[in-house]
């Protein structure tokens, strides 16, 4: 029993000193501080192998996408002159700059040491990001594709999309179709409330999207109505559904606008 402790206690120092030196290593590729803020040397801003989303006018807190190119592997260490928290995704990071400055980043191989070098600059401006949670602009255009879903005829499928982008590419639209009694006959209030996203707003911009599905009654004919609520606005339609053909009557050109009014 003493014996397997030794042979384990003697293991644990081993590996304790192979880190340390694997540390020593680290440390030697990369420069000293007070070289790595100058900027002046003419070679400084970049050795061609790491792209950045931008290296100069870097606004602080602003996400900046770096990446490697031709890695000798997939396992890179990421680091940043002076220390910033890097999101390491292996060949790719993101850094959040968060004081005014030059940076190097560094991007080295885990294995073999290789190293590679960007300098920015990040300016004393700080970014404001934007908001998931949006309203609608005032001469905003929602534009409807009705489809058949493949799985029945009796589900009307509505796609909306809006003409202009806002903030956020994963942004969504916020909406709701909700059946209204109506004498047995379809009747469904659709409203379209905002623009928002689910978690963190991703850099960018799109066109907000959705996907509405309209449950109707399983019959050879039927006639089915429909008021659609956008941006303070009310819209009037309705449908005749024969078999598994769909006519509309949409009277409206602005605003809320069918793409077609058969299918």
């Amino acid at each position: 029993m003493k014996t397997e402790k030794l042979i384990l206690l003697c293991i644990v120092l081993v590996f304790f000193q192979l880190v340390a030196c694997e540390r020593n290593k680290m440390d030697e590729v990369l420069p000293a501080l007070s070289n790595a803020r100058t900027g002046v040397d003419t070679d400084s801003t970049t050795d061609g192998r790491i792209i950045a989303d931008k290296t100069t006018g870097i606004k602080q807190k602003e996400g900046i996408n770096f990446t490697l190119k031709d890695p000798k592997s997939e396992f890179v260490m990421w680091r940043v002159i002076p220390a910033e928290t890097v999101i390491n995704f292996g060949v790719k990071s993101i850094i959040h700059f968060q004081k005014a400055g030059n940076y190097r980043v560094y991007a080295i191989d885990s294995m073999s040491l290789d190293t590679a070098f960007i300098d920015v600059w990040v300016t004393d401006e700080v970014n404001t990001i934007p908001s998931g949670e949006q309203t609608f602009r005032k001469d905003e255009i929602m534009r409807i594709t009705p489809s058949v879903s493949p799985d029945s005829a009796n589900i009307l499928v509505l796609n909306a999309v809006t003409d202009g982008t806002y903030n956020c590419q994963n942004n969504k639209l916020v909406a709701a179709a909700r059946p209204r009694d109506n004498f047995g006959n379809p009747y469904f209030d659709i409203d379209f409330a905002r623009v928002a996203t689910d978690l963190m707003c991703e850099k960018g911009e799109n066109k907000p999207k959705v996907t509405l599905y309209l449950v109707n009654p399983v019959a050879e004919k039927i006639k089915g109505k429909f008021q659609i609520v956008f941006n303070n606005e009310t819209y009037y339609g309705s449908f005749v559904k024969t078999g598994n053909k769909y006519e509309f009557d949409w009277p409206y050109e602005s605003g809320v606008i069918f793409t077609t009014k058969s299918i």
